[in-house]
């Protein structure tokens, strides 16, 4: 096997997005090509978020709650998670946009489209699941408001810069000892 080369994030999404285009054109759907266009696609949309740093989702995130803002001085628990979850992706958006042929350019606008990522607390992760919004989105959902998981159930997002931001940090709750 011929040595791997390193490409940029540009060259990585469209190649991965290429590949799921492959396996969506010529493959039945089952349980392994949808794991298989899955992780293609939570890789592809990783890498084009603009400030993406590695596999470590942490690091890649573009906004933060209040609740989790505590959290990050302590290196507490957070949950990186993304604003539009990946399943909603792939269960409506993915196949509905594009289909019957599945193009990589199509793709690669739904890679970036879904490319925002959060920290929020556990506590509010919780909240997400008890309400049944950990993997999809409201019912009235207008298929562009990023934040509509989080207005749902009462989690204030902001962006990442914002962390020092004084109307911030006085609404971020204190951490309990």
């Amino acid at each position: 096997m011929k040595k791997a080369t390193r490409v940029s994030n540009a060259v990585g999404i469209r190649n991965l997005c290429e590949v799921a285009s492959l396996v969506l054109r010529t493959m039945p759907v089952n349980a392994a090509t949808t794991f298989t266009v899955r992780t293609l696609m939570r890789e592809a949309v990783n890498k084009s978020n603009s400030s993406y740093r590695g596999n470590d989702n942490k690091k890649n995130v573009r906004y933060v709650s209040a609740a989790a803002v505590p959290h990050l001085a302590q290196k507490g628990p957070v949950v990186a998670e993304h604003l539009i979850p990946i399943s909603v992706l792939l269960n409506s958006r993915l196949y509905a946009a594009v289909d019957p042929v599945v193009e990589t350019d199509a793709l690669v606008h739904l890679a970036k489209q879904y490319a925002n990522m959060a920290l929020i607390s556990v506590e509010e992760d919780a909240l997400l699941r008890k309400h049944k919004l950990q993997s999809t989105m409201p019912a009235n959902w207008d298929g562009a408001d990023l934040f509509a998981r989080y207005r749902a159930v009462g989690i204030e997002v902001f962006p990442i810069e914002e962390i020092g931001n004084k109307e911030l940090t006085e609404r971020a709750p204190q951490v309990l000892d």
